[in-house]
């Protein structure tokens, strides 16, 4: 999943003008997004249209309530995007599972929508995180690498940070808090 330079650009161009969305901003991201949005949440929810409708439009809903997720994004609101409808078709498929339509069983649609993790939804999680990881500040980013990326132990990432064990503990520990709430206001985690 790329962006174009057309969608970045007019992306970017949102984002600058402030945290709200015109309905001409709306739109144009929509005209730029829907295509891809609409084949990822369709398979998701293993062809049912009208489920994949909705959802789109829950989708678009989101961002209009949350205009701030453009300027955070950088410009490149397609991760936000896939995120929030991935995040809005597991909802559904909870909810279902907990309250089944009346008039019959929908047992067989509501295991359709389960959501299967593939190489698209890996790649957009990695670069939502990555997107999330350069926004915190070196420290955070350095400890996180050195502990998690390279599976370091906390006292061979003490020499190479030159700081006290103790340090680069309590490092990773508001490192990882920060992480999650960038990636939660990001639509990782919740919606």
């Amino acid at each position: 999943m790329t962006t174009t330079a057309e969608e970045d650009a007019t992306a970017s161009s949102i984002a600058g003008a402030g945290a709200t969305l015109d309905s001409e901003d709306l739109r144009r991201l929509w005209e730029e997004h829907r295509g891809a949005l609409r084949m990822y949440v369709l398979r998701l929810t293993r062809g049912n249209q009208a489920l994949t409708e909705d959802l789109l439009q829950d989708t678009m809903l989101r961002l209009w309530r949350n205009p701030e997720a453009v300027t955070r994004s950088d410009g490149k609101i397609a991760g936000w995007l896939f995120r929030v409808a991935h995040n809005l078709v597991v909802d559904s498929w909870r909810a279902r599972s907990v309250r089944p339509e009346a008039g019959g069983s929908h047992l067989d649609e509501v295991a359709g929508t389960i959501p299967v993790p593939d190489e698209a939804e890996r790649r957009l999680t990695a670069i939502m995180v990555r997107q999330a990881l350069a926004r915190l500040p070196r420290q955070h980013r350095e400890v996180l690498y050195l502990l998690y990326f390279r599976q370091l132990p906390v006292d061979e990432a003490a020499r190479i940070l030159e700081v006290p064990s103790g340090t680069v503990k309590s490092r990773a520990f508001y490192a990882v808090r920060a992480l999650g709430r960038a990636l939660e206001r990001d639509g990782i985690g919740s919606t």
